[in-house]
């Protein structure tokens, strides 16, 4: 009996002991999980909080697709960067435990951890996708959603070209200092773009319209260097791309240009040239009205040849070039309905209307294109002939 109890009382003793043990053990592995499981919901809870302050910043950008390009950039770099140094860390990885990150590891805004929270991740999306579609922006991300700094001024990073060129663009539009300052950014960035086509007719197109400032200050000497150092630069645009529209449009505008500082023979020799590359560069881009434009100068200088210049012509080749100021007239009149109007078409819209005789409708554009804003240097210069022009047809208008 003593034996059974002994017996009885140690299986009891044992069960209680496991019993014990066991409990113990549960305990021991239920405070650990809720310790664990107490930092997940803190980590859910400031995603949660991330997430909404990261919408907001969205929200900006989105908002910001209407002004400032500089802006955008600007609000697109201070969210990426928001992302970068904000206090999520990575998730937890369930399949092989509970992984801590290190402090400087934090996920960013296209990682799949935080889409995978309770919000809805259709309305939170990719900051670096995002930021692209923002003008003048596009470049500010690598591969991996960073934000890089914005550039110093006339400073480009490698893969920023687009960026840059758009704000060289943006330049040209403006005043005379604007397109000088697109002149000194280019030739900042030569040694960078040696090798691009898009660069070089850029670098053509700003030593132009140096030139013609130059030419406007009234020193020829300066406006030559500049025009022949234009056409040197599209040279080198057309070396490297044969098929480029706007090379072979400023190919032609610069070879025009220096056509006053060479003899009647290279001149109309380099005509022909001129109308060579304009037709090339419309049948690549039709709808540029510049072009139109520049076939109708072409038009016109031919149709406004001096005695002697033909006598030249016909010497140098066995057909001369021929035109009319009528066809002059079409193709400004193709340039006018296809693109904004502007200054210089109009006025040589009446002067083929004088070279027609048709003085009604020369004082009508002259009146037209004299309304139109003075914006660049080539306007200006084509405002002073219009006043000129006014004056002597005034009978008429």
């Amino acid at each position: 009996m003593t034996m059974v109890n002994t017996v009885g009382g140690r299986k009891s003793t044992g069960v209680i002991t496991a019993t014990t043990l066991g409990l113990g053990l549960v305990g021991t592995v239920y405070y650990f999980l809720s310790r664990k499981f107490a930092k997940i919901f803190a980590f859910q809870r400031s995603i949660r909080v991330e997430l909404e302050d990261l919408r907001e910043e969205i929200r900006q950008l989105k908002s910001a697709q209407n002004s400032n390009p500089v802006v955008k950039a600007q609000i697109a770099t201070t969210t990426a960067t928001k992302v970068l140094k904000s206090s999520l860390k990575k998730n937890v990885k369930f399949a092989g435990g509970y992984d801590t990150a290190d402090d400087e590891e934090y996920v960013t805004a296209s990682s799949s951890e935080v889409s995978s929270s309770e919000d809805d991740p259709g309305q939170f999306e990719d900051l670096s996708s995002l930021a692209r579609r923002v003008p003048g922006s596009e470049n500010l991300f690598n591969g991996n959603g960073a934000s890089k700094s914005l550039n110093e001024k006339h400073k480009v990073l490698a893969g920023e070209d687009d960026e840059f060129f758009a704000r060289v663009d943006a330049l040209f539009e403006g005043d005379t200092n604007s397109q000088n300052e697109a002149y000194e950014c280019l030739k900042g960035y030569e040694p960078k773009m040696s090798q691009s086509s898009e660069f070089w007719w850029r670098r053509a197109k700003a030593t132009h319209f140096n030139a013609i400032t130059a030419g406007n200050n009234g020193d020829r000497e300066l406006k030559k260097e500049y025009a022949f150092d234009a056409f040197v630069c599209a040279e080198k645009a057309l070396a490297l791309n044969p098929n480029s529209a706007n090379v072979h449009k400023w190919y032609a505008i610069t070879l025009g240009s220096i056509g006053e500082f060479i003899s009647i023979n290279e001149k109309i020799q380099n005509g022909y040239k001129f109308k060579e590359h304009i037709d090339k560069a419309i049948l690549i881009s039709p709808t540029d009205s510049t072009l139109h434009y520049l076939l109708g100068r072409f038009c016109y200088e031919i149709s406004h040849l001096s005695w002697i210049e033909r006598q030249v012509a016909s010497t140098l080749f066995s057909t001369p070039p021929s035109s009319s100021y009528e066809e002059a007239l079409e193709h400004f009149k193709s340039a006018e309905d296809i693109g904004n109007p502007f200054k210089d078409n109009r006025l040589f819209m009446a002067k083929c209307y004088i070279g027609m005789s048709d003085y009604i409708n020369a004082g009508r554009y002259l009146n037209l294109a004299s309304n139109l804003p003075v914006l660049t240097p080539t306007d200006k210069a084509a405002q002073d002939e219009i006043k000129s022009l006014l004056q002597k047809y005034k009978r008429y208008i």
